[in-house]
């Protein structure tokens, strides 16, 4: 199911994010985390949970935690400084190539059931 693909894709976003924060993954998301979540993973994904729109969302999200980790990389070389977080070492690169994956497989289903209601 899609909601799956999404969960996972969310559950490693907001990873991703505490990481670039400095904080611990954790192995149960927050309240407000677990209830997108949850209403992504119960359908239906239209509206604000449109697949095009999640997948739109994660690509942002996923751009902000590469512009803060090259922020952190900088200030952490200028500064000789050793962050807690380890910004350089936040494993951004195969959430990406998951997502465009993702959106990949998402525009052949949009094109295939296009194709197919054409008469």
């Amino acid at each position: 199911r899609l909601s799956k693909v999404f969960y996972y894709a969310l559950h490693k976003m907001f990873d991703l994010q505490r990481l670039v924060r400095g904080e611990h993954i954790r192995v149960e998301p927050t309240e407000e985390e677990r209830e997108l979540i949850m209403k992504v993973r119960s359908g239906p994904l239209e509206g604000r949970f449109d697949p095009t729109v999640l997948i739109q969302k994660l690509e942002r999200s996923l751009l902000e935690i590469s512009l803060k980790k090259i922020v952190l990389d900088i200030v952490r070389k200028s500064c000789n400084m050793v962050l807690l977080s380890r910004p350089h070492e936040v494993p951004v690169e195969p959430l990406a190539t998951f997502l465009f994956e993702l959106r990949c497989s998402h525009w052949e289903t949009l094109n295939r059931q296009s194709v197919e209601r054409k008469p």
